[in-house]
Order: C-alpha cells, then sequence, then structure tokens
C-alpha cells in the first residue's frame, strides 16, 4: 500500500473545498432564485425550489407554514400586495445562506412608509430550501406601524363593516379583501 504524499492530500483537499463551494454557490444561486420568483409572482418556480415540508418562520420562531402547500396559501396572499424583494447582501455560514433583504409593497406602503429590512436564513436538505427563518427584523418603530394599523382598522370598522376581517386569514381571497381595504383607504385621505 501506498502512502499518502502531501501532493496527493492537497489535492483531495482542494477537490474536496471546491466541492464544497460550489455546492454553496448552489444554494445562493437557488435563494437569489427565490427572491427573483416572489418578485415575479412565479410560484411554479418556487415549488421547484422549497421542500414538501417547507418550514418557515417568522419573528420569534412563530411558525407561519411547515408544508408546501400552506406556504402557497401564504404566497398567494403576499403576491396580492405587489411586493419587491432587492437582496442587499448574502452570506453562507455552516451550511446556511443568509440573506439580508429589503422588502415593499402596497401593504408596507400604507403601514410602514417605507422599505422593511429583514435578514432571513435558509437551511437546505436534499438540495432543497427545507426552512426558512427569520433571524432579524429591522423595523426599529412599531409603535409607528401599529399606529398606522390601528388607523386603517379603525377606517374599516367606521366605513366599510363589512370587511372589517380583512386580516383574519393570509390566503388570496383574504389578501385581495385587505388590498380593497387598502385602496379605499387611500382613497379617502
Amino acid at each position: 500500500m501506498k502512502a499518502i504524499t502531501s501532493k496527493h492530500f492537497i489535492a483531495a483537499l482542494s477537490l474536496f473545498l471546491c466541492l464544497v463551494s460550489c455546492q454553496k454557490d448552489k444554494n445562493i444561486n437557488k435563494v437569489n432564485d427565490f427572491y427573483d420568483a416572489l418578485n415575479n409572482g412565479d410560484y411554479t418556480s418556487i415549488e421547484t425550489l422549497i421542500s414538501d415540508d417547507l418550514r418557515n418562520y417568522a419573528t420569534h420562531d412563530f411558525l407561519i407554514s411547515d408544508t408546501k402547500e400552506k406556504y402557497k396559501e401564504i404566497f398567494q396572499w403576499d403576491s396580492v400586495f405587489s411586493p419587491e424583494y432587492k437582496v442587499l447582501k448574502t452570506e453562507v455560514k455552516s451550511d446556511t445562506v443568509y440573506v439580508k433583504t429589503e422588502k415593499y409593497c402596497k401593504r408596507i406602503a400604507v403601514l410602514y412608509k417605507k422599505p422593511l429590512i429583514t435578514k432571513q436564513g435558509f437551511v437546505f436538505k436534499d438540495n432543497l430550501i427545507h426552512e426558512i427563518f427569520e433571524v432579524e427584523d429591522t423595523i426599529t418603530d412599531f409603535v409607528f406601524w401599529n399606529e398606522n394599523k390601528s388607523m386603517l382598522i379603525e377606517f374599516v370598522k367606521t366605513n366599510y363593516p363589512e370587511l372589517s376581517d380583512f386580516e383574519k386569514f393570509q390566503n388570496k381571497a383574504y389578501g385581495e379583501r385587505y388590498l380593497k381595504v387598502i385602496d379605499l383607504y387611500k382613497k379617502d385621505k
């Protein structure tokens, strides 16, 4: 049996590092494709990127969805507001892709009046996005957000009580109801 030479060891190590680096690049590309699909309202593309048991968490480890089908409902709700995501920064740490994004949409325009900036982590399993979790939410003025939300809710209760449950569910039908409320509110202002 031949001894492993330092040349062979370095070659093997280089190959291993190249493979790891290539996988990290593929995962970053998949995350970028994910945001492109969000911007284009293209759930068909998202389906090819996520696992059947995708776990999607919001702030404070609140589980939003745990299946592809539940994620589809949230996607459809969010798409109603014509979101625009901008990837500001991407980094990989311990096989997790971290992405700092800026999001702006019709809902955020009314409630916050400027883009939301968040940092999310993407965990992969079997080359698919398996988990999305919020690392950091940079909204610093929850008081402002909640004041605007309260004004919107009060406006609806007073003027359009039939729409007062517009926040009840995160699906396409309630997203459209929420958008109608936003349009009515903006016309009144």
